[in-house]
């Protein structure tokens, strides 16, 4: 094989990556925007970062409250649409109509810079 068609190769898997990452992005578009609704409604401010996998995560800014009362709200107010678990300090949100593992991001809680 020769280095033009290792190079190729390479292109080839990571365009394959890209639209694999790029059709998971479009399924979940509308939970991660109904997310972002949602979190929008309380009273503490959020980012939202996307890592290389496509994966989100929402940060939540810690509030003037005990982290307690803000963790039980947020959980309160998302269980209202989605599948919430707590992991640890932070949740683990996934769409209830989709099949488990196509629409799920986390919810942490930190200084939001």
């Amino acid at each position: 094989m020769t280095y033009r068609e290792l190079v190729e190769r390479q292109l080839a898997v990571r365009q394959a990556g890209l639209q694999i990452g790029l059709q998971k992005a479009n399924e979940q578009e509308p939970f991660i925007a109904a997310v972002a609704e949602t979190l929008s409604r309380t009273m503490w401010g959020y980012v939202m970062r996307m890592d290389a996998r496509f994966e989100v995560t929402f940060i939540v800014d810690l509030g003037h409250v005990a982290f307690e009362h803000q963790f039980t709200a947020v959980k309160q107010a998302l269980k209202e649409k989605f599948e919430v678990e707590a992991d640890g300090d932070a949740l683990t949100v996934e769409s209830d109509r989709l099949p488990y593992g196509i629409a799920a991001c986390r919810v942490v809680f930190g200084d939001v810079l």
